[in-house]
């Protein structure tokens, strides 16, 4: 077992107890968080109402449940097992089949995705049993082999790629990969950047995925109403502490302009090696502006400790350094005592941005205020070499605070 698959089986899912979690996951799938516009959940139980509800963050996620979001819409299910599943604009996803045993990590998921964006990052189920775990949309199914995917899903069509860990992953897991199953054929996918074209009726075909079509899917799974989130100035210093094991998924592939055996990220450290010998240990974002590709970025399960109790959170960030433009998620998966369950989101456009490459995300998750950021960090002449993330809540006159830095 990895020392990341040891950190995450020493901590409680959601602020349970292992009794309370085996009974509670008979029925129960996971949670709704993020939620952002009109996002319908329609009970897929025996005997429960068909009419549909409007979903909330915190909201009970069961077997069978039906979840549909309108335009500018969106929302995340956080399956018992740490699965998360991100949902854009006009999708559809059903959790079919959820088993899980928190004492031996046993279990079973399966779903399935309608149509629309989607991303998940596979939980323990599937690190410890990887077949144990299968995504179904129209055209294709999904075997997945402990990793972190997305696409795009129409009812003929679909693109699906892998994210990562990829085999030069920094959290000591092992590498991920995917199984794209169909009619008339399957193909294999192993290297993050890469994924399938899905054509109903024709044999699936690999493809490396252009940087355009990441930040499009990537970007409408965070995208707020009213346009991009603005980037606010750098406030005072967030105290973090605690250490996590990052996983840092490998860059989206470049266009024939660039050799394939190199990713964007490989091509950005030599220009930085080359033209930023003079840097700052802050990453200015000029600094950031000449840094090019895309990069993809989760860190599970970061602590968080202080007046407030104990708890974690998760860390979703991407970023596509070509056009400038970034999206992350703190999401709250084992809330203090008293604290509240959700996920807030932040970034913004740096295009012209001025001063400390720093971006912030503010909201409030039931009773609590939480303020994370993340700011990049120059090393040895590279810009943004590293990621420094940070977190703080409060309520009620008590906070916690948690934080790491992972190479970019």
């Amino acid at each position: 077992m990895s020392p990341f698959a040891r950190h995450l089986a020493t901590l409680p899912i959601f602020g349970l107890s292992l009794a309370s979690f085996a009974a509670l996951a008979q029925d129960q799938a996971g949670v709704s968080a993020g939620v952002r516009g009109d996002v319908q959940l329609a009970s897929g139980q025996v005997g429960a109402a068909v009419r549909p509800r409007t979903a909330k963050s915190g909201d009970q996620i069961f077997l069978g449940d039906r979840i549909a979001s309108g335009p500018d819409s969106g929302m995340q299910v956080l399956l018992l097992d740490e699965t998360t599943f991100t949902v854009g604009a006009d999708s559809q996803v059903t959790i079919d089949e959820f088993v899980y045993d928190p004492r031996s990590g046993n279990g079973k998921v399966s779903a399935s995705i309608g149509k629309g964006v989607f991303r998940f990052v596979s939980g323990k189920v599937a690190q410890n049993e990887p077949r144990n775990m299968v995504v179904r949309t129209p055209v294709a199914t999904i075997g997945i082999r402990g990793t972190a995917v997305w696409g795009d899903i129409g009812e003929d069509r679909a693109i699906i790629a892998l994210a990562g860990p990829g085999k030069e992953n920094n959290s000591g897991d092992k590498p991920g990969g995917i199984d794209i199953i169909t009619p008339n054929g399957t193909v294999k996918i192993d290297r993050p950047g890469f994924g399938a074209e899905i054509i109903r009726g024709q044999a699936p075909r690999v493809i490396p995925i252009p940087p355009a079509t990441a930040q499009r899917v990537l970007g409408a799974l965070t995208r707020r109403s009213g346009g991009t989130v603005p980037v606010t100035p750098s406030g005072n210093p967030t105290s973090i502490s605690g250490q996590s094991t990052a996983i840092a998924l490998d860059d989206v592939l470049s266009s024939t302009r660039v050799e394939k055996t190199q990713t964007f990220g490989e091509v950005a450290r030599v220009i930085a090696a080359t033209e930023g010998t003079n840097m700052g240990a802050v990453t200015s974002f000029d600094d950031l502006r000449t840094v090019t590709g895309t990069g993809s970025y989760t860190v599970l399960s970061i602590p968080l400790s202080g007046t407030g109790g104990t708890g974690a959170y998760r860390f979703d960030m991407f970023i596509d350094y070509g056009a400038r433009t970034t999206n992350s998620t703190f999401t709250i998966s084992t809330p203090p005592g008293g604290y509240g369950f959700g996920s807030i989101a932040g970034g913004g456009n740096y295009a012209s941005s001025v001063g400390e490459a720093r971006f912030t995300a503010t909201g409030t998750v039931g009773p609590s205020q939480y303020d994370g950021f993340y700011r990049f960090l120059n090393a040895n002449g590279q810009a943004a070499a590293n990621i420094e993330i940070g977190l703080t809540g409060s309520q009620a006159g008590t906070s916690v605070s948690g934080g790491t830095t992972i190479p970019r």
